[in-house]
């Protein structure tokens, strides 16, 4: 029989490679789903069950290896996924690996990262906000990231990763980190065409602080019209045990062919504790955008949530957002979700 040689063979091939006990894969992801009314200010009411709603669904693999000397290697391969439909992506037009793609090496003398990177201001966004990374629900996120905004979120086009960059992450001392990002923008003859980042931030105790700012005049990324973007996130918050309180002020220069655009942002927020697993949310969000040659116009949103804890692993959620803009109508959003980490 040749099936016995070939287990024999395979087996003496495995005998012979090296084991490294010291590496790990691991897969690792979110799926979240909700259904209920979505509405944003001046839209349509859209009755829907989707994907992403407090966390965008995704799966990927991060890895690491111990090179010894207090050296380690890392990777992280992370997709998203739209799980009402099995789609890949956030959108039909999104890359597979659109969430991170890089590896690095960590040591004594921090993080170093080569690929598509996070930013240090999408960081300092999900830090200092109740609603964290929800880019469907988070008010600070829809007024400054979510793409399909009635006032144009103007972080939408560069996104909360960047392609081509160097990151670095230096080691925690005393409370303090800092991080920066640089993207090339691999256009010839325009060796100035580049994004980058830049974030800190301190916490000790209950209390804690971060500022970043970001820079980008990459052709072709800072959408249609555009020469520049210039943004700057700082947030603080204090954990006073029962309650989290957060306060977040953005401002970003839209630099156009002829003119600019500003829009500034805050933010006043809460998380509360609900019985033994219980959190509600709630945070106030406007916007002003001044442009050249425009009147001004403002966008307010109210966001209020609930979220249960079942487990480790899976929660269950309700959030409700009234949305409003100058001159056009209020939109008003009721869902209810579930989230589920592996």
């Amino acid at each position: 029989m040749k099936i016995l040689p070939t287990l024999m063979t395979t087996a003496a091939v495995l005998a012979t490679t090296p084991v490294f006990a010291q590496s790990n894969v691991q897969l690792n992801g979110v799926v979240d789903l909700f259904a209920g009314q979505r509405q944003l200010a001046g839209g349509v009411k859209l009755k829907k069950l989707d994907s992403g709603g407090m966390t965008t669904s995704r799966w990927g693999v991060d890895g690491s290896e111990d090179l010894g000397g207090g050296l380690k290697a890392q990777f992280s391969l992370q997709s998203f996924i739209r799980a009402d439909t099995g789609d890949a992506g956030r959108t039909p037009t999104d890359r597979y690996w659109a969430r991170f793609a890089y590896v690095g090496v960590q040591g004594a003398f921090g993080t170093v990262r080569l690929g598509r990177l996070g930013t240090p201001t999408f960081g300092t966004a999900i830090r200092f906000s109740p609603f964290a990374d929800s880019t469907t629900f988070s008010p600070w996120m829809l007024h400054m990231y979510t793409g399909g905004q009635p006032l144009g979120a103007p972080m939408n086009t560069l996104d909360s990763a960047a392609d081509n960059s160097i990151g670095y992450i230096a080691p925690a001392m005393g409370g303090f980190n800092f991080s920066g990002n640089y993207s090339f923008g691999e256009l010839a003859g325009a060796s100035s065409r580049r994004r980058f980042s830049l974030g800190a931030g301190w916490a000790g105790g209950p209390f804690a602080v971060g500022v970043a700012t970001e820079q980008s005049n990459i052709t072709g990324a800072v959408g249609t019209g555009v020469t520049k973007v210039n943004n700057i996130q700082a947030g603080v918050s204090y954990d006073l045990g029962a309650a989290k309180l957060f306060g977040t002020y953005g401002t970003t220069e839209t630099t156009l062919a002829a003119g600019t655009r500003d829009h500034d942002t805050w933010q006043l927020g809460a998380t509360v504790k609900a019985g033994g697993a219980g959190r509600v949310m709630l945070t106030y969000v406007q916007t002003t955008k001044s442009e050249t040659t425009l009147a001004d116009v403002k966008r307010r949103t109210v966001g209020l949530g609930y979220d249960h804890t079942l487990s480790k692993r899976t929660d269950l959620y309700t959030v409700l957002l009234s949305d409003r803009l100058t001159g056009v109508s209020t939109g008003t959003t009721l869902v209810a979700g579930v989230r589920h980490r592996f």
